[in-house]
């Protein structure tokens, strides 16, 4: 009897972590990977880390026996190295999928995709197989730089936030991932801007179809149109993204089944966004708002007078002050963090920090973003904002609140690497997740994982030294702080 082979994930598993299953299936063979004479794959669904079976505990991913994806510990965890990989990468180089591509390579490379994080050197792979040159693409890309609006992964867990159910929402990542794999469609060429306009014009018909067919209040549907409508505007390429999946399954699908996966994942949306405007205001109005003064600096031109009379610019530093919140709320609502920093929500701006505390006890921090006017060359508004994200603040926080956990637990504080890394130290709950800066001490990847012994109060003054660049801690502040915690709050 054939050995068989066994997968460990999360039981909530991320798009990265669902490719890698799916190039095991699909290649684990016929590229003489680790399998060797395994005949069958198994996926058991790990809570909190940890490989269940005392069959499995004798051997941890032990190689031809046992995987363990997206898990600290795993084959194929990368989380706080230096170099820009992914999981997703990585397998496909050890299969042989792809190599890096050398310079004199890049410009006429017939198949080769990009990988781009914030703060690290790109990389270009050369893929030997154009049937999986999207693939690729949109998941590393989505695991090395985050998820954005209606790309595969954020589409992905969407899924899994509306149908708590990881094996469906496995069956639906792995029928976009085959049917590109097997389509006859010719991968090299892109979509054309008129395509994707048109196929925008197309979905924008569809979500009004489907919200009217199921009741959903217009409101639920006001993201995904605007976003199509910028789509029909003005088209952007973005590999598997909800207007790339319904081109390409366009040509793979016809009669019943034709849109049958781009009408589960419009669903999937309006649902979503029903539960953020209906539910999640009513959570949020628990929340309290601790006032921060930040420092912001800015590059201006000066211009400035020689002794001969002639004008000349120079650059200088102009700092100033600005007034933000910190939001702490108590809730399981899973959008109430997303809601606090939306920019057309009731705070709009003013957010610098959410803090969550859930009711078994995890605590999550996320960071918020700074929003600023686009000037034009003359200096005046053109109504437009950037945003730009305050997460860099966010890696001290986490190795403040590793170090408190330390003293509390009588362990010994590691040194800054340790502290600052990705992965928490020792017994310390909070991870640190570079690419968003979120802050977690468990997370819904990681239900059953241990709470933090931190009380809520000693968070919420980390998350203040993090973020308010004031001398003196208001009256206000402390007011707040009291109620968080009765205990008196030292000056």
């Amino acid at each position: 009897m054939a050995a068989v082979h066994t997968l460990y994930v999360h039981e909530r598993p991320h798009v990265d972590d669902l490719a890698l299953e799916w190039m095991i299936r699909q290649f684990g063979y016929t590229t003489e990977w680790l399998l060797g004479s395994h005949s069958r794959v198994r996926v058991r669904y790990s809570k909190n880390g940890e490989v269940a079976t005392q069959e499995d505990q004798a051997s941890p991913d032990k190689v031809g026996t046992i995987t363990i994806v997206g898990l600290p510990g795993g084959r194929y965890y990368v989380q706080g190295s230096a170099k820009l990989e992914t999981p997703t990468t990585i397998l496909a180089e050890e299969m042989d999928l792809i190599r890096e591509a050398r310079r004199e390579e890049i410009e006429h490379a017939p198949c080769m995709f990009w990988l781009n994080a914030r703060g690290k050197e790109s990389r270009a792979f050369i893929v030997k197989d154009p049937r999986l040159v999207h693939i690729l693409s949109a998941v590393a890309n989505d695991n090395a730089a985050g998820s954005h609006l209606y790309s595969f992964g954020k589409m992905t867990d969407t899924f899994h936030g509306i149908l708590h159910n990881a094996d469906l929402v496995r069956k639906m990542v792995f029928s976009v991932f085959q049917r590109i794999y097997s389509g006859d469609h010719d991968h090299s060429v892109l979509p054309t801007n008129e395509e994707q306009a048109q196929k925008a014009e197309a979905l924008l018909s569809l979500v009004h179809h489907i919200a009217r067919e199921k009741g959903f209040p217009e409101i639920a549907g006001t993201r995904i149109m605007k976003f199509l409508e910028r789509r029909v505007e003005k088209p952007v390429f973005e590999p598997l993204n909800l207007i790339h999946c319904a081109l390409i399954l366009d040509k793979e699908e016809s009669g019943k089944k034709k849109n049958e996966w781009v009408r589960v994942a419009i669903m999937a949306d309006l649902k979503e966004q029903e539960h953020f405007h209906t539910i999640t205001p009513a959570h949020a109005n628990h929340a309290k708002f601790i006032p921060v003064t930040m420092k912001f600096c800015r590059i201006v031109k000066v211009k400035r007078q020689r002794s001969d009379g002639s004008i000349f610019e120079e650059l200088r530093e102009e700092w100033t002050d600005e007034r933000r919140h910190i939001g702490i709320v108590q809730s399981d609502d899973p959008y109430i963090h997303r809601y606090l920093q939306w920019p057309d929500g009731p705070h709009r701006y003013d957010m610098a920090l959410v803090i969550v505390q859930r009711s078994n006890g995890h605590v999550q921090l996320f960071p918020s973003a700074r929003t600023v006017p686009v000037l034009n060359k003359k200096g005046e508004d053109t109504g437009r904002y950037k945003r730009y994200s305050l997460r860099d603040r966010m890696q001290a926080i986490a190795a403040h609140l590793r170090a408190l956990e330390c003293e509390k637990n009588s362990e010994r504080i590691p040194p800054w690497d340790a502290l600052s890394a990705a992965d928490a130290p020792g017994k310390c709950t909070f991870f640190y997740h570079p690419p968003t800066g979120w802050v977690l001490s468990g997370s819904l990847t990681r239900s059953d994982a241990p709470a933090t012994m931190l009380p809520l109060r000693e968070i919420t003054s980390a998350g203040i030294l993090g973020f308010d660049d004031s001398k003196e801690v208001s009256q206000e502040m402390i007011g707040i702080m009291r109620t968080l915690n009765p205990r008196p709050i030292r000056r």
